[in-house]
């Protein structure tokens, strides 16, 4: 039992250390950011904190991570919530574009969103380096496990007319297997199967509420 507990608290110092570094705040259900965007996002009860980092992604942006899960037994992830701050640094002239095909309101803030249906999720290859890589990192350190067949809705807010800060929002949720009919790639839902479209808009905001600050 020793050992056990030993390893129990370095993980929680370590998560102490690690949230130390962060600037968005979480209790409980309830995650607080003070700028780019002000904003107060709470999750539903069903959702747990499963940790955040932050990193610089690709020596252009400084990024910050932030995961609500619901889980079944044996850490199986059946829903999640990837909330991701990020900002351009001041050494280059990027700009974030996205075509503002499909959009939508919460909170009082517009966001650009597309979604996409994958098969093959979990066995889906990721650069170790890029957002998405470290995001799967942390869900195995964590000890859960994505799903296989699976959609998910990223939503892009800009913070301002610079276009060089945004609030990414990403839920995804698990799949029955008849319904994913993607590659590991992922197939758009928007033109495949509206109807899962709808539903992961309609899922997505139901179980998260925005407040500005």
């Amino acid at each position: 039992m020793f050992p056990i507990a030993i390893a129990l608290l370095m993980a929680l110092f370590g998560q102490i250390a690690d949230h130390g570094k962060l600037e968005r705040q979480v209790s409980g259900q309830v995650l607080t950011s003070g700028r780019n965007p002000a904003v107060q996002i709470t999750f539903d009860q069903r959702f747990k904190y499963a940790g955040g980092q932050s990193f610089i992604l690709y020596g252009v942006a400084e990024a910050e991570q932030h995961f609500f899960v619901q889980t079944s037994a044996g850490g199986k992830i059946e829903r999640f919530y990837w909330l991701q701050f990020e900002h351009y640094l001041p050494d280059n002239q990027h700009q974030y574009d996205y075509p503002p095909t499909r959009t939508l309101e919460a909170g009082g803030l517009t966001f650009v969103h597309d979604t996409r249906i994958f098969s093959d999720y979990a066995g889906g290859s990721s650069n170790p380096q890029s957002d998405s890589g470290k995001a799967r990192e942390l869900f195995k350190n964590a000890g859960l496990n994505l799903p296989a067949h699976m959609a998910r809705i990223r939503m892009f807010h800009l913070n301002d007319s610079s276009r060089r800060s945004e609030l990414m929002i990403i839920y995804g949720e698990a799949l029955e297997d008849k319904a994913a009919a993607g590659s590991a790639d992922g197939v758009s839902a928007d033109e495949q199967a509206p109807e899962i479209a709808l539903r992961l808009r309609q899922h997505a905001l139901e179980a998260m509420k925005i407040q500005k600050r």
